[in-house]
């Protein structure tokens, strides 16, 4: 689906910019990890290959996943090299695209903030039973996990609050500018395209992928269970589930907007 009429040589343009947009994010989050917690990492890298696969398709978008990945991981490496987590991103590059076309055919609004609001008060409400039964990450926690374990609860919340009720009066701002038209994804799709590739590729995959890396396949064997590297990338992804959904909400929207006024957006 070429909804914007891209030429080849506009999208091996705009996907080479998608990728050194990707790189330079990657390379920036390796430099500053989480003390004690060092499968989470903050960066924008997911936010711009959701972008490239949503607009340029799931060939470029997996092109972008992957290489966002793979060179880091070889020219700045920080370990052995995991080629499983590159094949995650590469899904990532493909997953978005697949999700648009969904998400479109939920012509309801209602359904779809519903169904994002949902998905966040499951992983809240997992994670913090996550936190509170498990003792796993205890150690990660210094020596007062019984203290910074309800202040991350509380910050996690308040990550989804904002997201929530950010989404909710930009969709209604949106809504006003696009004045019924139906041909624009609404912020609420956005974010649940955002929640969905986070949770399951950046969070589910992307743990097992570390869980069978340390435990079958590294060199040098780490052998910890699946729930503790899911728990540790869950307690990330509030904060790049609310990047992912903003950004991509204006920079989507602002690309749909430049190809409405030049008649090259393809509905359906």
């Amino acid at each position: 689906m070429n909804r914007f009429g891209l030429k080849p040589v506009q999208k091996i343009t705009l996907a080479a910019l998608m990728l050194a947009l990707a790189l330079a994010s990657t390379y920036v989050a390796k430099l500053f990890t989480v003390p004690n917690f060092t499968f989470i990492r903050f960066s924008l890298t997911p936010t711009i290959i959701l972008f490239s696969s949503m607009v340029l398709g799931p060939f470029y978008g997996m092109i972008v996943g992957a290489f966002s990945d793979l060179i880091p991981a070889l020219t700045f490496p920080t370990g052995e090299f995991n080629f499983l987590i590159t094949i995650v991103y590469g899904f990532m590059g493909v997953l978005p695209w697949i999700l648009q076309i969904l998400v479109r055919k939920i012509h309801s609004e209602r359904l779809s903030m519903i169904i994002l609001y949902s998905l966040f008060l499951v992983t809240f409400v997992g994670l913090t039973i996550f936190l509170a039964f498990d003792h796993s990450l205890d150690e990660n926690f210094s020596k007062y996990p019984s203290f910074f374990k309800p202040l991350l609860i509380g910050l996690m919340f308040v990550v989804f609050l904002t997201t929530g009720v950010g989404l909710y009066f930009v969709n209604r701002v949106y809504k006003k500018k696009d004045r019924g038209s139906g041909s624009y994804l609404s912020p609420y799709q956005i974010g649940l395209i955002s929640s969905v590739c986070e949770l399951l590729l950046m969070v589910f995959f992307k743990s097992l992928a570390f869980y069978t890396w340390y435990n079958f396949l590294a060199s040098s064997r780490w052998p910890m269970g699946f729930l503790y590297f899911l728990v540790m990338l869950l307690i990330g992804s509030p904060v790049n589930i609310l990047l992912m959904s903003f950004l991509n909400s204006w920079l989507f929207r602002y690309f749909e907007s430049i190809y409405h006024k030049r008649g090259a957006i393809v509905d359906g």
